[in-house]
């Protein structure tokens, strides 16, 4: 997979991470579904790579404390759209600025947004020519996106791009169970702990158990991680399809993308998610005059026509 790191600039991401890792008190709404659960990590100190905190000439810092303070808010602009989510949040990442923000501290089940994560860890813990061999418990995932096969071999990388395009739960549980599941999903729990998502859970690596719960500004904490450190990421899920290959009998598979917004000019990769207890969740990054937005909704009846709307909004505030 080869790198497109051009598309956000280093400086970008890091204004980013510093402006969503502020740490503030939390309140969530009465009926926030499982608002209160949490897991802890069966570790209590896992070796993470690249997290070397780094402050640019533009961010103010606090001599007492170091704090990396966020941009000054944006001025006073037009009314928001009605969100028609349970959450959403709209950020310009060229600038960090926020567009647009519902709820965005609500916690809720991610369902496949999810595997955006385990793919980070397949990333940083497995060797991506590593080959997985499926057997019967992986084929037992709910769902039979990838048409995979009991017996059959693919690269680690392979069972990353399934995850990305065809939101392969068969691949993701593939991944996990060659590294060792619980410690596998002790090592999200503990990314997301490094990377100051204080209200973000995961109890599986596909996204299928509503326990899978973040929010919308923690996920942009991942995002600005992924667009510094993987950014390949971006483009294999932008793809329309993606061709894996089967290693024992050299066959080569093509997946479709089920992200409506694949093989656009203007779409450069996010993340579909859906469970009954969610409803549609998406994550979405776009290119318009030259900036990249970010729109991220949960508890959608329609993501993708939210999505497109308040992208649409956006727009119109850029201008």
């Amino acid at each position: 997979m080869k790198s497109s790191i051009a598309l956000f600039g280093a400086g970008t991401v890091l204004l980013l991470f510093a402006f969503f890792s502020r740490s503030t008190e939390k309140s969530f709404p009465p009926d926030t579904l499982n608002d209160k659960i949490r897991i802890t990590s069966l570790s209590e100190s896992i070796p993470i790579v690249n997290r070397e905190p780094v402050v640019l000439p533009f961010m103010k810092v606090s001599a007492a404390v170091g704090e990396v303070l966020a941009p000054e808010p944006a001025k006073e602009r037009p009314a928001a759209p009605e969100v028609r989510a349970a959450s959403a949040l709209v950020l310009d990442l060229s600038s960090a600025r926020v567009l647009l923000e519902f709820k965005s501290e609500r916690r809720w089940p991610i369902a496949s947004i999810t595997k955006i994560m385990t793919s980070v860890i397949v990333a940083e813990h497995l060797d991506f020519q590593k080959q997985i061999t499926l057997n019967s418990e992986d084929i037992l995932a709910e769902g039979s996106a990838g048409d995979f096969r009991e017996g059959e071999i693919f690269t680690a990388g392979d069972l990353v791009k399934a995850m990305l395009t065809a939101s392969s739960n068969d691949a993701a549980d593939a991944v996990a169970r060659f590294y060792g599941r619980r410690a596998f999903v002790d090592l999200m729990q503990g990314l997301s702990r490094d990377l100051g998502m204080a209200d973000t859970t995961f109890a599986d690596p596909s996204g299928l158990s509503s326990l899978n719960q973040s929010t919308a500004k923690d996920i942009v904490k991942l995002v600005a991680y992924i667009v510094k450190n993987h950014p390949d990421f971006l483009n294999i899920s932008a793809q329309k399809e993606t061709l894996i290959k089967e290693l024992s009998s050299g066959a080569a598979r093509k997946l479709k993308n089920i992200n409506k917004f694949s093989g656009r000019e203007d779409f450069l990769g996010g993340k579909t998610g859906y469970i009954d207890e969610a409803g549609g969740n998406l994550l979405s990054i776009f290119q318009y005059g030259g900036r990249k937005i970010l729109v991220l909704v949960f508890g959608t009846e329609d993501r993708f026509v939210e999505s497109e709307r308040l992208y649409d909004w956006a727009k119109t505030m850029l201008k």
